[in-house]
């Protein structure tokens, strides 16, 4: 009786190779582990396939990392128990056809950006000093230097050190007096604006999804204030919510026609905006997203956003990311009708905050023990308790998002630069 093979190869072409292994429990010394080495020298993607009858063992985590460390392996698993462990950024997925979609997907994603690098806006100060603040050491003296060449952006600096938003009473002058007021945070928050009004220019045609963008941004900040937030957060919060959507509007660069059938597939077929992407590009735009942010330099907390905003399950402590989930899920749902559930669960927590924040819930006014006022006087003072102590409720945030939208409309905001 001859002996079971370990495994089996399948070549997809297009230097696309596919190991089905089908032991219980494979583990660092089975062979298809060497074998899995050996094609990383010759393949650009491998499949690694788990039959239904096969495990991975934990111990094979550093091999796979070492062979996966350029993203050209992905692993197939019918069942969450046959990996029992974190692959740290190996991507999982059901079937062979989802992980071939998806190195088609990647393929596509590395050809959007080497087209995007050509574009003005990349070659602009601000991506220039974007990519300069990647060093943690660098210096004032080196962004003044690089700022003074772009006269425009040397007067936004001054305009923005010197507005109302920074309470400043003594005017801002100088670059080199801006720079230093408006400091590292303050200067990177000013550079991405910068960079999203050349992105605005230069996608002029991409109107929708501009205004969702300028939309978001304005809601999510709006939400950090209602819950009282500080200024550096709503700072944070807003840059964060402005280019959530950057995947988006690189897949429209890429191809508007095809993006057209994105939201048409969504609309009709009652899908995510990423689920209809998956199907049409093989990723979504929070994968190129965060691939195009990464590239300009942008800060850990806007590639985090950009990331998770379509994320089920997040940390509830990061009010940055739950601001532009609920921000992007309202405007989806309620007023875009693309499909986006699960954002209203955070208005809890909201609701939570602003009750945690509120004196009269903490310390109630006590009854009123005098019986000789007037009923009418008694009656009013009633209704003023009531209005102190009520707790904010969940639902106030439709209604409260709604009114502050409209009125970002009609300022005309939503349709112009920042």
């Amino acid at each position: 009786m001859s002996e079971k093979h370990p495994f089996q190869l399948r070549d997809h072409g297009h230097k696309i190779i596919e190991l089905i292994v089908t032991d219980l429990d494979i583990k660092p010394d089975h062979k298809s582990i060497a074998t899995l080495q050996l094609l990383k020298k010759k393949f650009e993607q491998i499949i690694f396939r788990l039959d239904e009858s096969a495990s991975l063992n934990p111990d094979v985590l550093p091999i796979l990392l070492k062979v996966g460390e350029f993203g050209g392996l992905k692993i197939v698993a019918a069942s969450a128990e046959q990996v029992l462990f974190d692959l740290h950024g190996i991507p999982l997925f059901k079937d062979t056809i989802s992980a071939i979609q998806r190195i088609r997907g990647e393929k596509i994603a590395e050809k959007i950006l080497k087209q995007i690098g050509t574009i003005g806006p990349m070659r602009s100060a601000a991506y220039n000093l974007l990519q300069m603040m990647r060093n943690p050491d660098v210096k004032f003296e080196e962004i003044e230097e690089v700022t003074s060449k772009d006269p425009n952006l040397v007067m936004r600096m001054l305009k923005t050190a010197n507005t109302a938003y920074f309470r400043r009473r003594i005017p801002v002058e100088t670059l080199k007096s801006a720079v230093t007021y408006l400091g590292l945070e303050g200067i990177r928050q000013l550079l991405i604006h910068e960079m999203f009004s050349n992105f605005a220019e230069f996608f002029s045609n991409q109107r929708d999804r501009l205004a969702h963008m300028r939309r978001c941004s304005h809601l999510s900040a709006f939400i950090g204030k209602t819950i009282g937030l500080d200024v550096p957060t709503i700072g944070k919060i807003r840059v964060a919510g402005l280019l959530h959507d950057l995947g988006s509007l690189a897949f429209s660069f890429y191809d508007e026609q095809e993006y057209r059938k994105v939201i048409s597939m969504s609309r009709k077929e009652k899908l995510t905006t990423a689920e209809a992407e998956l199907r049409v590009f093989g990723v979504d735009h929070t994968y190129l997203g965060v691939l195009y942010a990464k590239e300009m330099g942008m800060p850990d907390y806007v590639v985090s956003v950009i990331e998770k905003h379509h994320n089920e399950f997040i940390d509830a402590e990061d009010l940055t990311l739950m601001s532009v989930i609920c921000a992007n899920g309202f405007l989806n749902d309620k007023i875009e009708q693309i499909q986006y559930t699960g954002y209203d669960e955070y208005f809890k927590k909201f609701a939570e905050i602003i009750d945690s924040k509120n004196p009269a819930l903490k310390n109630p006014p006590q009854e009123e023990t005098e019986t000789d006022e007037a009923d009418e006087e008694l009656s009013e003072t009633e209704e003023i308790m009531d209005e102190l102590t009520a707790s904010f409720k969940p639902m106030q945030f439709y209604g409260l998002l709604k009114e502050e939208l409209d009125q970002f409309i009609m300022a005309g905001v939503d349709a112009q630069g920042l």
